[in-house]
């Protein structure tokens, strides 16, 4: 009902997660693998969209917030690795996961190589 009610009012889900980011996101597919505390497993996914504070993934794999997630994006330039924290997640329709991550511990060499990334990414979108 909630739901339906802000519709009804023209703001989405989408909207109101996009206004509590800090930082401009970019809908770039990177490839990134992902581990969550209590699960052995590794996964590999691409980013749905990627910012200096955080990401958003989708993955058959069921996410919910507050989960602690390793992650290691691939750029050409190298490896940025970080912990993050599941701020929210959503079912999709097709089976996927959609969620978003909060980073929470980003080295600063790291987080000097993403921006340097963003920064590229956002002079090649102003084209």
């Amino acid at each position: 009902m909630a739901a339906r009610t802000i519709r009804k009012r023209g703001i989405s889900m989408e909207n109101n997660r996009r206004e509590q980011r800090k930082s401009e996101r970019f809908s770039r597919p990177v490839c990134t693998w992902l581990a969550f505390d209590n699960d052995n497993a590794a996964y590999a996914t691409v980013t749905v969209d990627v910012g200096a504070d955080g990401a958003r993934f989708k993955m058959p794999r069921r996410v919910a917030a507050g989960e602690q997630v390793f992650i290691s994006i691939q750029l050409e330039a190298g490896e940025i690795e970080c912990v993050g924290e599941v701020c929210w997640a959503f079912p999709q329709d097709n089976g996927l996961h959609d969620f978003g991550v909060r980073f929470t511990v980003l080295p600063h060499d790291h987080k000097r190589e993403l921006r340097i990334y963003l920064d590229s990414e956002q002079m090649s979108a102003a084209r």
